[in-house]
């Protein structure tokens, strides 16, 4: 005869086991489905700044925010060749901040891109080389 302890879980034992079942039956039960669902609301939030983003460029074609803000989403949807092209775009126009891009999470699937540790280096250059031209206070 069972312990009385396991037979008090048993019940127990069985509901968690239903509950952890999805509705035909699959192990994956709600999480698989509740991941889904994140992940497509995230698609949607993503493609929601993509196009904000993208129209911010439009009205500010001259903002290296702009352009660096845009290169950022792209980024985050795994679009690397427009994610660079974009961030080129942000340094032409006067970006200079490589300490926020070396740091800045969404652009964390470029990271292993060499294009992209050439322009943090290209940046980092840039920034030695004006602070160099300027005057020391003495």
């Amino acid at each position: 005869q069972p312990h009385a302890l396991f037979v008090a879980l048993r019940p127990a034992q069985a509901r968690a086991e239903r509950a952890s079942r999805g509705p035909r039956g699959d192990r994956a039960g709600g999480r698989g489905a509740q991941a889904q669902s994140q992940a497509r609301a995230k698609a949607r939030l993503l493609q929601q700044a993509f196009d904000a983003e993208t129209e911010g460029l439009k009205f500010q074609p001259l903002n290296p925010e702009a352009a660096y803000r845009l290169a950022a989403v792209e980024a985050c949807l795994h679009k690397p060749d427009a994610a660079l092209d974009h961030l080129r775009q942000a340094i032409v126009l006067g970006w200079l901040d490589y300490r926020s891009l070396k740091r800045d999470p969404r652009f964390d699937a470029l990271r292993s891109n060499p294009e992209f540790n050439t322009l943090i280096d290209g940046l980092s250059a840039r920034v030695a080389e004006l602070r160099s031209k300027i005057p020391r206070i003495k």
